[in-house]
């Protein structure tokens, strides 16, 4: 097989595998059902009906990039309750305690509850926990979408932003061709002083842009190398933040991640054995000690930071070597490295599609050729 058709094989290889780590529509479903009755259960207190609320969904539910679970692991939503007040008036651990007290009083949520330093979660039998963030409103000002959380460890409020996270995030995406069309969320529902955003519609991998397909990539490829220390595996958003920043508009989903790898690689060669930070980049025009730093972890324990760094020059390594494999080698290392059962459906899948098209005499889709690209081999 030549270059160009094993090429062509390695990219719908990957993008079929993409489409695999789309949610099945019934846990879809079930979230969407968890999120509206837990939502109503909190504005039906007391303490929430005399305020007003804002309750809106963030992380990988909202940026599109959430994955079906690996066997052992949950599919998480996390979304954030908003309250009017200010830190005038509203103290941060009393606000976290409303909010669990007020689940703790359910007796169906109680054995669900999970406390976390920053969020409250509930753990469902089906593969799925839900993260609840309690908050108030950073500023007066309705044009600003910061926020401060509750801190448990700090005892404080800190900062935070996933709505102005979640729009940044939106805009990189769409830096590329026009051809790829991004499906808006739902409008957001009203009741009195209470707002409620919809889930974002399901996005069908085919529609998402090449960054949201590289980023579920990169984390299904983290979750098989890490799944047997799953304690030291780098977080969503460190990745989600980092490959947006250096994703450079291929449409290509293997240029994409080449693009994205290469740069967190040189990023981190630049700063040696120094534990650097990963800033939400909202924050840029705010003073320093209000910024959120999403790798706060890596200070705190810096064998985090050490095995991400592994982690990065590993996967470097070995995405670069890809494109020279045959393709019987390529499924092997696929395999390997995003799990034997799905590869071997997107590899069926490919077979069935292959031999439709050379039955129908239907054109193959061809790559266009492009010059050779600064991070690959010579």
């Amino acid at each position: 097989m030549r270059n160009q058709s094993r090429n062509e094989f390695l990219e719908e290889m990957l993008d079929r595998l993409g489409g695999h780590l789309d949610l099945p529509r019934s846990t879809t479903q079930e979230i969407e059902g968890h999120y509206k009755a837990v939502q109503e259960y909190l504005c039906g207190d007391d303490f929430f009906q005399s305020r007003d609320i804002l309750i809106y969904p963030q992380g990988s539910m909202r940026l599109g990039t959430v994955n079906r679970g690996l066997p052992d692991e949950d599919v998480d939503l996390d979304f954030v309750l908003q309250v009017s007040g200010s830190t005038h008036n509203t103290e941060p651990l009393k606000l976290y305690d409303r909010v669990w007290r007020r689940l703790y009083e359910n007796e169906r949520y109680r054995p669900m509850l999970i406390k976390k330093k920053r969020c409250i979660q509930l753990t469902y039998k089906s593969n799925f926990h839900m993260d609840i963030l309690p908050a108030i409103s950073a500023k007066d000002t309705g044009q600003d979408t910061r926020i401060l959380v509750p801190d448990r460890d700090l005892k404080d409020w800190t900062f935070s932003n996933p709505k102005g996270y979640a729009d940044w995030f939106d805009r990189e995406s769409k830096r590329i061709q026009r051809r790829y069309i991004l499906e808006k969320a739902g409008a957001p529902t009203f009741s009195g002083d209470h707002e409620v955003e919809e889930l974002p519609d399901p996005e069908p991998h085919s529609s998402k842009m090449p960054l949201k397909k590289s980023v579920r990539l990169i984390k299904r490829h983290r979750d098989v190398y890490f799944s047997e220390k799953p304690e030291l595996k780098p977080i969503s958003i460190v990745l989600t933040t980092l490959a947006t920043q250096r994703y450079n508009g291929s449409i290509d989903v293997y240029e994409s991640m080449a693009e994205i790898i290469n740069g967190i690689d040189l990023w981190i060669r630049e700063r040696g054995n120094n534990i650097p930070v990963v800033e939400n980049p909202t924050d840029k025009e705010e003073e320093e000690h209000e910024r959120e730093n999403f790798a706060d972890k890596w200070r705190k324990d810096p064998e985090l930071y050490f095995e991400f760094r592994d982690y990065i020059f590993s996967l470097k390594e070995w995405w670069l070597s890809l494109p020279e494999l045959s393709p019987s080698e390529l499924v092997k290392e696929l395999s390997d490295r995003f799990g034997e059962l799905p590869v071997e459906r997107v590899h069926k899948a490919y077979q069935e599609a292959k031999r439709k098209r050379e039955h129908l005499g239907a054109p193959k889709v061809v790559s266009v050729n492009k010059p050779p690209q600064p991070w690959k081999k010579a």
